[in-house]
C-alpha cells in the first residue's frame, strides 16, 4: 500500500523515490508495536478516514491509469464491514 501511496503522491508533483520507501519501510521496521490511525479509529469506535486516506490514493491512480490494487482491497474490505461510513 505505501507503494500505491507513493505512486499517488507522484501524480500530485510529490518527488518520492524508491529509496524513500525502502527507508519509510525500515523506519516501521524499527518501530516496536504501532497501530495505525485507522486502526485506532476502529478501536475507538470513531469513523474511519477510508474516503481521506485509501479514497485519496485510489482517486490520483486512477487519474493516471495506475492500478492499486492492495489499496482499493483494503478499500472494499473496510466499506464492506463498515457500510454506514460509505458515501457511495
Amino acid at each position: 500500500m505505501m507503494a500505491e501511496t507513493l505512486q499517488a503522491a507522484r501524480t500530485d508533483g510529490v518527488e518520492l523515490s524508491t529509496e524513500d520507501l525502502d527507508e519509510m519501510h525500515e523506519l516501521i521496521r524499527s518501530f516496536n508495536a504501532i497501530k495505525t490511525s485507522m486502526l485506532v479509529d476502529r478501536e475507538k469506535g470513531r469513523p474511519l478516514e477510508l474516503e481521506s486516506i485509501a479514497g485519496a490514493v485510489l482517486r490520483r491512480c486512477k487519474q493516471q491509469q495506475l492500478a492499486a490494487p492492495h489499496t482499493e482491497r483494503v478499500m472494499r474490505a473496510l466499506q464492506a464491514e463498515y457500510p454506514w461510513q460509505h458515501n457511495g
